[in-house]
Parts: C-alpha cells; structure tokens; sequence
C-alpha cells in the first residue's frame, strides 16, 4: 500500500511540473549576414524553419561592420553555423572552418554558374546565393520630366546629361561617397572593361604585372566621372551613405546613385510610387567601349562544420534556398532571381530586373569582377578612392596606392 502511494505521489508530482520541462531543448544556430535590405522576408523564413524544427536562431544582419564581427569570431573560435560570404578569394579565410559541400545532394537544382562563384581550388564552399546587377540606377519619373530620353553613351554626354537635369531645377547626383563600398563598386566597371569577354585575364595580367592601374585603358576615367558625381551631386555629398543617397533617389531629390539591384525593396519602402531603371556606366569618350551593366552572382553561404547539427543545418540552408517560399521571397520579397533552376511561376518581380534583363539581353553587361580581387583589395580600393573624392589624395597619388595596395594583397 506504502508502495502504491509513493507511485501515486510521484504522478502527482510529475503531473504538476511545466510540460516544457519534458520538451525536448531546441538546437541553437547563430546567422550573420551583410544585408540591409528585405530582412524581414529573410528573419520570416527563419521564423519559419525553427518553428517547424525546432531551432533557435541567433540573428546578425550588419551591413556595416560585418569583416570586424566575423574576424572577432574567428579569432575567439565562435564560427557562425551558418554566415554569408561573398565569392572568389573572399571565400579563403573562412574555408577552413566551413562544410565542403562538394556533390551534395542540397545542391541539386542550383545554376551551374552560381555554383562556379562559390567554386573554390575545385570545392564547392558555399550554397550559393542569387545574381545581382549592379549600375547608375535612376529615378524614372525624374529623367521623364526633365525630358531625358537617350541614355550617355560617353563621359561626355554623361555631364551633358548632368547639365541638362540642372538646367531643369534638378541636382543630377546623390552619390553614397560615405559608403566607401560603392565607390569601389562603381571602379570595377572601368576595370572589367579591359576584357569584358574574360575579365578573370586582367586579373591575371594585374597579378603578374603585366597590366598596372596606370596602364589600364579605363581606369584614369574613373575620376572623371568621380568629379562629375561631386560636381553635379548634392550638397554635402561626402555625408551621403549608401541609405541617404536611396532616400534622395525614392524621392526625386536626386536623379542618379549608383546601387544594385537589391535595393528596389527598399526604394519602394521609401517611396511605393518610385519608377526606377539602370543606366549602364560610360568609361570613355573615344567610343573604344560601349556602356555596361555589371551582372553575376556574389555569394553565398557558409555552413559551419563544428555545427552542432551540421545535417538539420544543411536541411535549413536548402530549405532557405530552394524551398518554394524562399523561390517566392527571392523573386516578390527581395526581388532577384533565385539561384535554382526552378523558378517562381509568378515571375520575378521588379523594375530592375526588367531594366538589367534588356541590357543583358544586348550583351551591355559585364561581370562582377570585384569578386575575382585578391583578398581585401575591394575594401581597401573603395576607401582610397573616397579619399580622392574627399580632396584628400590627388589622382596620381590614389593610383600609386591603389597599385600599392593591389600588390601587397595579391
């Protein structure tokens, strides 16, 4: 009898604690990533996941100051279980520490191409993200009323251009300076028109020396149009960081910045009735070069393999790559082609890739050849180039380091 009621009591006892206590505890991953823009589409699909297996998510987005957190993890042995990384050589630092997905079956269905941008020394280090187009980026509704119809197809029609918004009561520029990121993106178009065929061959010959920043047959333009983007720019415009200068684009303050298309959620954001288009950069006046675009994939994403669960974490990176909600995300939310062969039967959504698709569509685009610098030559080339943009170095000395700085990296 003694031995029934002890049963029973402990029943009673047990019946009366939390039902948590018995829940089994979640699996933690920690998420870091550069974005600033469509978040919420992206925390929603991790939301998501977790709930239906039972993870917790830490989430780091930073798109300002993502190299000093992720060198702050690497340095004390906390790697992120799963972290965006951007292609080529940027990839190296963190290989170590990352899964080799080589033949994985989570990659099936991915774009060959895509798949080649997160290829590294024959591994395939990353799941792959979605191709970007990158150009001047101009408010539709502003060049409409000013009367603009014919896109520059040299430096100087580009101040021609500038003169013409001017003379109609509009300031032409918000150029990001403050964001040393764009200003260095910009420069790569003047870079990859060396080759546009393969832009990996000035790479080389930059590597071996055969071809200098002094010796590029575009590069020196690149202040040109630096001096236009001040001399026709806001006022201020070194104050200008890549959100101002958006904000000023959305709101017709300004014609022309200089972005990628994964800004567009945002400029609706700021403004729901903004018409936006790509103008593909000038890089000379001798008509030697046609105006581009640049287009090609970034990225993607690492996964840790001191992961605590490194299969549920590959389950994850599928699911938020090429689940039917995430296709759906990257074509309506974020608004940029999935990097899967299956596409979203919606479409892809955006005026910018409309725009992108007709200048790609007329072989006016180029690929994204900052990806393809050696290791921290693209951070170190934006800031040497917005030094010049501040008045700080003249031409000639940004070019000596910037081939300082290209050496010491390669």
């Amino acid at each position: 009898m003694k031995r029934l009621a002890s049963i029973l009591l402990t029943l009673i006892l047990l019946s009366a604690l939390p039902i948590a206590s018995f829940a089994e505890a979640p699996v933690k991953f920690t998420y870091i990533d550069f974005q600033a823009y469509g978040i919420e589409f992206m925390d929603e699909l991790m939301h998501k996941f977790g709930a239906e297996h039972n993870v917790e998510f830490e989430i780091i987005h930073s798109a300002n100051g993502y190299g000093d957190i992720m060198a702050g993890r690497v340095n004390s042995g906390d790697i992120p279980d799963i972290f965006q990384v951007e292609a080529g050589p940027a990839m190296v630092p963190y290989m170590e520490y990352a899964v080799d997905l080589t033949g994985d079956p989570i990659l099936e269905g991915f774009v060959d191409e895509l798949l080649s941008g997160v290829t590294f020394d024959g591994k395939v280090m990353a799941v792959p993200g979605g191709p970007v187009c990158i150009a001047f980026m101009y408010n539709k509704k502003v060049f409409d009323d000013a009367g603009i119809t014919k896109m520059p197809q040299t430096i100087d029609e580009l101040e021609a251009l500038c003169e013409e918004l001017q003379s109609k009561g509009v300031t032409p520029f918000a150029f990001g300076h403050q964001s040393s990121w764009i200003t260095g993106q910009m420069a790569a178009s003047f870079i990859s028109q060396e080759n546009v065929l393969d832009p990996t061959d000035t790479i080389d010959k930059l590597n071996s020396g055969e071809l200098t920043f002094d010796t590029l047959k575009y590069y020196k333009n690149v202040f040109k149009v630096i001096d236009l983007t001040i001399k026709y720019g806001v006022d201020k415009t070194m104050e200008y960081d890549w959100e101002r200068s958006e904000v000023a684009l959305a709101n017709g303050d300004a014609a022309i910045i200089h972005m990628g298309s994964w800004a567009e959620p945002l400029l609706v954001e700021f403004n729901s009735e903004v018409e936006l288009a790509f103008m593909p950069i000038p890089v000379t006046n001798d008509g030697s070069a046609i105006p581009r675009i640049m287009a090609g994939p970034t990225g993607g994403w690492m996964l840790s393999k001191s992961s605590a669960d490194v299969e549920l974490l590959k389950k994850f990176a599928a699911y938020f790559t090429t689940s039917d909600e995430a296709i759906e995300m990257s074509s309506q939310g974020l608004r940029i082609i999935p990097p899967t062969k299956k596409q979203s039967p919606n479409g892809v959504a955006g005026m910018l890739n409309d725009s992108a698709s007709y200048y790609v569509a007329n072989g006016q685009s180029t690929p994204l050849i900052y990806v393809s610098y050696p290791l921290g030559f693209e951070w170190e080339h934006g800031i040497l180039l917005q030094a010049y943009a501040a008045g700080d170095m003249t031409m000639e000395e940004c070019i000596a380091a910037v081939q300082n700085e290209w050496d010491m990296a390669k």
